[in-house]
């Protein structure tokens, strides 16, 4: 008697996404670049109806599969200790969190902390202030141009244009601080509402919660 041969079915690259996407690829560039009879048009039609169909029958196997307890119960517990992580940097790491939220809007990177270029900037516009208050008055000038009444006129004019850029820009900086630290709240309160979702989800899955609701931070809930 003859045996049986085992189908096997091939698990390399040509079960992969990447070489499906490339065959819809090269079927797109052949349609756009040849012609065909009217009767391979219709049956290429009817495949392409189907298409969607087959996807959503994948979506739904996938659904599925992410719902199944033994897949979603760890991926809600995954996500729960994914977020605290980020409450915790958001409340005890706020100055770090903010400037990679500055980052983010552009801020250059490398740059120093935000605080401390806020109070350097203050600083700058005070000193000039200062300067510009004294009319540049030389009491012991160590050079002759320093009692030359127009050096004296285009330190005044340059120290005054600094002035406006410095609380151009500081008003800027601070305006972007405060985008990010409401972003930051936002997000806040986003994931502990999506806390509170999950816990109720793992209740109804009889897992035990209690490590989510007994001792935790003020930030949490």
């Amino acid at each position: 008697m003859e045996q049986k041969k085992e189908k096997v079915v091939s698990k390399g690259k040509d079960n992969s996404p990447e070489h499906v996407l490339k065959l819809l690829g090269r079927v797109g560039t052949e349609l756009s670049t040849s012609t065909y009879d009217s009767n391979s048009r219709r049956i290429m039609r009817d495949m392409f109806e189907k298409l969607p169909k087959f996807l959503d029958k994948m979506d739904e196997q996938d659904e599925k599969y992410q719902n199944l307890p033994e897949i979603r119960i760890p991926q809600l517990k995954e996500e729960i200790k994914k977020n605290d992580e980020v409450l915790r940097k958001n409340h005890e790491e706020t100055d770090k969190q903010i400037q990679v939220g500055l980052y983010q809007k552009g801020y250059p990177p490398a740059s120093p902390m935000y605080h401390s270029v806020i109070e350097r900037m203050k600083l700058d516009k005070e000193d000039a202030e200062i300067k510009l208050k004294s009319d540049f008055q030389v009491l012991n000038p160590v050079f002759l141009f320093q009692s030359d009444s127009r050096w004296r006129g285009i330190q005044k004019e340059y120290h005054k244009r600094n002035i406006k850029a410095i609380i151009e820009n500081l008003a800027e900086l601070e305006k972007q601080v405060g985008e990010v630290k409401i972003d930051i709240e936002k997000q806040n309160q986003r994931i502990n509402l999506r806390r509170i979702q999950i816990v109720e989800e793992l209740k109804k899955a009889g897992e035990d919660v209690s490590e989510y609701i007994g001792k935790v931070p003020e930030y949490i809930g």
